[in-house]
């Protein structure tokens, strides 16, 4: 077995209250995602990163912003997924929003937004960041960035505050990274306590479905630059949730799959079960 030690996992547990995470096309109907999905993640990730190497988010470098230089490396070369560690709920409520016409008349226009919120306790989120591929990534925009060591992924999850349009902070409890060596590789058949891509499973059993904004990773497109990102931020694929609906509450459950060729469940120290394709991880 060949291992990439350059692959680390980089988990947090959050105590997260209430969120929402809508579908970046509704107007006046937000519709949120049922768990944050892989986009959201590693922007957390992105985020954490700048901020602990003091890069402004709006600083302009060789004309793109440093967020979407920072956002474009991780999602090129990461994989993300979360399971809920409590049972979650989905509500709505109707806020009054006022709408200024584009050319000032002194007229404004009222209009009601409903918008769903997620509620629930805690979450795991997993980002697997293959380091060494996102700082080439970045070599040519920031090139004081040498090094991405485990302590900077740490330190990027802990400063974590919100998780979408959330009405509560969240809060990182628990941060840890685990290297290459700790993913216990399990195949192809198992059961996964985390969202997966539907195009990746043969075959399930339990789990709702979804489809979820997705990073640049899991598109068949090139994203060669970073300036691209901002064309695909709305490309969705369908997912494979671990949730059960039970009398109105969604409740973790595992689903039983068997994937395709090419892809494994890994099995994490703190009993995350994820899915990743085999060449992520280079094994044979």
């Amino acid at each position: 077995m060949n291992k990439n030690l350059s692959v680390l996992c980089a988990t947090a547990h959050f105590l997260i209250p209430i969120f929402s995470l809508g579908y970046p096309e509704e107007t006046t109907i937000f519709i949120s995602h049922m768990l944050p999905n892989p986009r959201t993640l590693i922007a957390l990730l992105a985020r954490g990163l700048g901020e602990n190497n003091e890069l402004s988010p709006e600083q302009m470098i060789k004309g793109v912003e440093t967020r979407t230089v920072l956002q474009w490396a991780l999602e090129k070369n990461s994989y993300a997924t979360a399971r809920p560690i409590s049972p979650l709920k989905k509500s709505s409520q109707i806020q009054r929003v006022v709408w200024l016409e584009k050319t000032w008349k002194g007229k404004v226009q009222k209009d009601a937004v409903k918008m769903e919120l997620v509620s629930l306790s805690k979450l795991v989120a997993y980002i697997f960041v293959d380091v060494d591929e996102v700082v080439e990534s970045l070599k040519k925009y920031l090139p004081n960035i040498e090094n991405i060591t485990e302590r900077d992924l740490k330190l990027a999850l802990q400063i974590t505050q919100t998780i979408g349009k959330s009405e509560g902070l969240a809060t990182p409890i628990l941060v840890d990274v685990f290297k290459r060596e700790n993913f216990k590789v399990e195949g192809v058949k198992g059961t996964l306590n985390t969202y997966c891509p539907l195009e990746w499973i043969e075959h399930f059993n339990q789990g709702l479905k979804e489809d979820m904004l997705i990073h640049i990773r899991l598109m068949k497109k090139h994203v060669a630059r970073p300036e691209e990102i901002k064309k695909y931020r709305r490309e969705r694929l369908p997912f494979i949730l671990p949730l059960s609906f039970e009398r109105g509450i969604f409740k973790p459950k595992e689903t039983e799959v068997v994937l395709k060729s090419g892809f494994t469940i890994v099995k994490l120290p703190d009993k995350g079960k994820a899915a990743l394709p085999l060449q992520f991880i280079r094994c044979d």
